[in-house]
């Protein structure tokens, strides 16, 4: 193709994707440069629905079938999928919990208590590791437990990938650091009542589907941090949360997050730290709030926060240039009375601020608030 064509190719296609973003309701300039389109693409609005659509890789070995069909006669029982990759080769790779283990190479590991940890590190014969089209292998170890309450001490290898349980009644989940781990599900009545969901998620950088969690007393900090896979977050079981500071800090795929009470909550530091692809916040309601820095900080795409309360401290959303205008009327109106007191800052930089007329602006300095 000549230079000529290639141009005339090339300005086609910018018009196309002018023309489709024209299409979704965002406005386009004759002016505008055609590198000014991602922003653009990323202002483009609507309740798409969000569906991770995860599924096990067809050439894994189908652990939810091996579980289903395995007779022994064990009340409770976790079959754990594992990577033969693991990138720290100075880090064990153990097992705990389980009253017997199975594993896909046909070897039987008979525990002598439930707190024994056993290493597993060479202990596979490779040549029976199933091949996967990602350039890695997979095996598979069954956790057998004699009594379905006592599994609150497992412990699954750092290169698990994916866990089912079965009958299994958790009030802890041990899967912290799993950074290769990317589903886990629950069947047959299996259930998690989880106390404390402090770094539950922490690091488990592949994570992109869990079960619902039934939340007991729990302060919720640091929960998903860098779960930056997690398109969606669901299945929270819970109304008050005590603590929520850094839940999703890192969750850069994050698109939108459920309703999460935080009336009770004295901190919101870095609670979206970071959440490049955040887009809809349902509510936050900030009236025991004492801290709130970094909330907001990289949120780029934000759109929409439907409810938002009782806002008594400063507050940052200058990376937050696509916020609605009926979202920014509804955090200045969120704003408590500051008459009398010492003013506080609402930062929402020049992008946002030219959105709202003088009068609007009032709202929040007649609050002796000051905007910037």
């Amino acid at each position: 193709m000549a230079t000529a064509d290639k141009l005339d190719y090339l300005l086609e296609t910018k018009n196309q994707i002018k023309q489709a973003i024209k299409g979704k309701g965002v406005g386009v300039e004759d002016t505008d440069s055609f590198r000014s389109y991602a922003s653009k693409i990323g202002q483009i609005e609507g309740n798409r629905e969000i569906t991770n659509g995860w599924q096990p890789e067809a050439d894994w070995w189908d652990i939810e079938t091996i579980l289903e069909n395995d007779t022994e006669n064990h009340p409770a029982k976790v079959i754990c999928l594992l990577t033969d990759e693991l990138d720290d080769k100075s880090v064990s790779n153990t097992v705990k919990g389980a009253n017997k283990y199975k594993l896909s190479d046909g070897q039987i590991i008979e525990a002598t208590s439930l707190s024994q940890s056993i290493n597993i590190d060479n202990l596979f014969d490779i040549t029976k590791d199933k091949e996967c089209s990602k350039g890695y292998k997979t095996r598979y170890i069954i956790y057998l437990i004699d009594n379905e309450k006592n599994t609150n001490s497992l412990e699954f290898p750092n290169n698990a990938i994916f866990l089912i349980f079965s009958n299994t009644k958790l009030t802890k989940l041990n899967v912290k650091s799993r950074k290769y781990l990317q589903s886990i599900r629950f069947l047959n009545s299996a259930s998690a009542v989880i106390n404390d969901t402090y770094q539950l998620f922490y690091n488990c950088m592949s994570l992109q589907e869990y079960p619902n969690i039934n939340l007991g007393e729990t302060n919720f900090i640091e929960t998903f941090y860098n779960c930056n896979s997690l398109r969606e977050v669901h299945g929270i079981h819970k109304n008050e949360m005590m603590a929520v500071a850094s839940a999703f800090n890192g969750c850069y795929s994050l698109e939108r997050v459920p309703y999460i009470d935080t009336s009770k909550c004295y901190s919101i530091n870095t609670l979206f730290n970071n959440c490049y692809s955040l887009r809809q916040i349902e509510k936050l309601d900030m009236k025991n709030i004492n801290s709130a820095s970094s909330v907001f900080n990289g949120c780029n795409l934000l759109t929409e926060i439907k409810e938002i309360y009782n806002i008594p401290v400063s507050l940052n959303l200058t990376s937050c240039n696509y916020l609605k205008c009926s979202t920014l009327l509804k955090i200045l109106n969120a704003l408590v009375d500051l008459s009398g007191q010492a003013s506080k800052t609402l930062s929402l930089g020049s992008t946002n601020l030219a959105k709202l007329s003088d009068e609007e602006k009032a709202i929040a300095t007649n609050k002796n608030w000051t905007l910037s």
